[in-house]
């Protein structure tokens, strides 16, 4: 970086940011590539976990706490994070059952994943698999207002959106922006960080932050009707040409705020917005960072809303449906084992989707990571015990001939089955009910075909059709299948 001509031995990525997010304002964040909105974002949703931030980040006016914070907010990923083998409904329980108050009964969380659902309109969608992405499963804009449903269930008050409109075409962003309009007149706070909108996105928001290269804010307030206070306050600097009619306001704002039109005016936007009255007025800030009288901080006993039992048997529940559901996997699993006796490294494909969405999940403060790893071990070692009794059962199948001597293989002794032991086993092969087997010491053990049962019966043993000898019963033939 020094190379660029910056001197410091830390970079900053943001400089000076001020503001305040209030209930019920829908807020864009917006800037060019390498402005710092998304990391003022995840430094506001406490997200960020490296380098050095400073300052104050107040909540109702109390100093925020990352892990009581993590319980009233919500997080929207500009990459749709879910598990491709639940359905939308299930994903919706699931979420409420991990993030809601143990308090909270289980009509009642019900009740509120049906609310919410209608709210994104998702209903239609119920019973769908969520699917990969760009492969099977939700559409891209479904998977958008999947990621805000998934929030919403937890009953934030507070929501972090990294371009929800990202990848959309314009019908599909309309209708994640109609979810998110939705969502903010629930009276709850909304922050978007979006890039170059269209008009009728932009036009949805109520307030704007925009920042330029560098981390400086250089505009932050409402917009307007049609973005009015927004021109206005632009067109008001000296040099800056007038919007044309028609023309978008978010992309004319961005046009005359570059950098190139900063070094052609010989302005600096960032200085231009702190000798402001918008940056001025601070009493706004002053006011929210002071707590209300009679309010106290929020508090909350543990750490996650449900207790380590239960996180351990939601995480178990869903990974069973990722399992049980994902047929082409389990396929070509137990092909494997009984083909080429093998299963090694078959979970790897199971855990390299998962893995994205445990990052998320965790981040959110659903579980910690002992539940997960539980469920991920418990799942596997269900699967791992049928894959191992499964070369066992295929080798029930594989029946050698009658004249390797029935008895033989089970006592280990030389003996002989007559009348049949020279008969070999095949869709020709006689109707045997019974047979005489003479011990090499020459005592005699009648053996019996129970019709019932299916089971061979002598006067001293009895075996199974799976551990002894297996009956065909429509040719009542024995045929053996274990030699011990």
């Amino acid at each position: 970086m020094k190379s660029q001509g910056i001197d410091e031995n830390r970079l900053r990525l943001l400089r000076d940011v001020s503001g305040a997010f209030r209930p019920g304002i829908l807020t864009a964040l917006v800037g060019v590539s390498g402005a710092g909105k998304t990391t003022l974002m995840d430094v506001l949703a406490g997200r960020k976990t490296g380098g050095y931030i400073e300052g104050n980040i107040s909540i109702s006016g109390y100093p925020k706490n990352q892990e009581t914070f993590a319980r009233v907010s919500g997080y929207c990923e500009q990459n749709d994070i879910h598990s491709p083998f639940v359905t939308v409904h299930e994903s919706l329980l699931y979420s409420a059952w991990l993030r809601l108050s143990k308090d909270v009964k289980t009509e009642r969380k019900q009740m509120f994943v049906a609310e919410v659902m209608d709210l994104v309109e998702l209903n239609t969608l119920k019973n769908a698999l969520v699917g990969l992405p760009g492969v099977n499963g939700l559409s891209t804009e479904q998977r958008k207002r999947l990621t805000i449903a998934v929030e919403l269930v937890a009953n934030p008050s507070i929501i972090f959106m990294d371009e929800p409109t990202s990848g959309l075409d314009a019908r599909a962003a309309a209708i994640v922006m109609r979810t998110v309009r939705n969502t903010v007149d629930t009276g709850r706070i909304v922050v978007c960080t979006i890039h170059q909108p269209s008009i009728d996105i932009f036009e949805a928001f109520d307030e704007l932050l925009l920042m330029k290269r560098g981390g400086n804010m250089i505009y932050a307030g409402p917009l307007g009707r049609h973005s009015h206070k927004l021109v206005e306050y632009f067109e008001a600097v000296p040099g800056v040409p007038n919007i044309t009619e028609g023309y978008n306001p978010a992309t004319w704002m961005l046009d005359v705020s570059s950098t190139s039109v900063e070094a052609q005016l010989d302005v600096d936007f960032a200085e231009i917005y702190a000798n402001s009255g918008l940056y001025q007025n601070q009493e706004l800030i002053k006011e929210l960072s002071t707590p209300a009288p009679g309010t106290n901080d929020l508090y909350f006993p543990t750490k996650y809303s449900q207790s380590l039992l239960t996180q351990c048997l939601a995480c178990f529940w869903k990974q069973h449906w990722s399992y049980w559901r994902n047929s082409q996997y389990n396929a070509i699993r137990f092909f494997m084992t009984i083909v080429i006796a093998s299963n090694a490294n078959a979970v790897q494909i199971v855990v390299a989707v998962e893995r994205t969405v445990f990052y998320r999940e965790r981040a959110a403060g659903m579980y910690s990571e002992l539940p997960y790893a539980f469920a991920q071990v418990a799942i596997e070692t269900i699967y791992v015990v049928i894959q191992t009794l499964m070369p066992k059962m295929s080798e029930s199948r594989n029946a050698p001939r009658l004249n390797e001597r029935i008895l033989s293989s089970l006592s280990k002794r030389s003996v002989a089955a007559h009348p049949w032991h020279d008969l070999e086993i095949g869709p020709e092969a006689p109707h045997i009910f019974n047979c005489v087997v003479e011990i090499t010491k020459g005592s005699k053990v009648k053996y019996e075909l129970d019709k019932k049962t299916g089971m061979i019966k002598a006067t001293t043993f009895v075996f199974s059709v799976l551990t002894g000898c297996v009956v065909n019963l429509s040719l009542l033939t024995p045929i053996l299948v274990n030699a011990w």
